[in-house]
């Protein structure tokens, strides 16, 4: 099972139920943060992997999107990681343990920090391509 585990922002835009309780016994593996935030009037989401810290961007998100959140969170894992070199085994053998979605609240605080810092980074890289 994938657990993302969502920040107060994306938990508000997403139409599944997202969890109070803090995920217990998840693997890290397969457990994800995701966060929210605006670039160029634009809806971005952040996933950062729990155990990896692995992370991509989803970038101008409608709200069509957001009602097919879980398909399209597979479906990003696999594209990033091919893009990234990834063996095609690997990532099949990854996405076979994907089957469910679940989403919760954040647990890690640390998380968060890199989360943002990642943010930050992407949106100076953003500014630069655009000039």
């Amino acid at each position: 099972m994938l657990t993302i585990q969502c920040t107060k922002k994306p938990s508000d835009e997403l139409k599944a139920e997202v969890s109070k309780v803090k995920p217990i016994d998840t693997d890290p593996l397969y457990s994800w943060h995701a966060h929210l935030f605006l670039y160029n009037r634009r809806k971005c989401v952040l996933f950062m992997n729990n155990k990896t810290r692995y992370n991509f961007i989803l970038v101008a998100l409608k709200k069509d999107d957001f009602k097919e959140f879980n398909n399209l969170i597979v479906k990003s894992i696999v594209e990033n990681l091919s893009m990234d070199g990834v063996d095609k085994v690997v990532i099949e053998k990854y996405i076979q343990n994907c089957t469910a979605v679940s989403y919760t609240v954040t647990s890690e605080r640390g998380i968060i920090s890199q989360i943002n810092e990642m943010i930050m980074a992407s949106k100076n890289k953003m500014r630069q391509e655009m000039t």
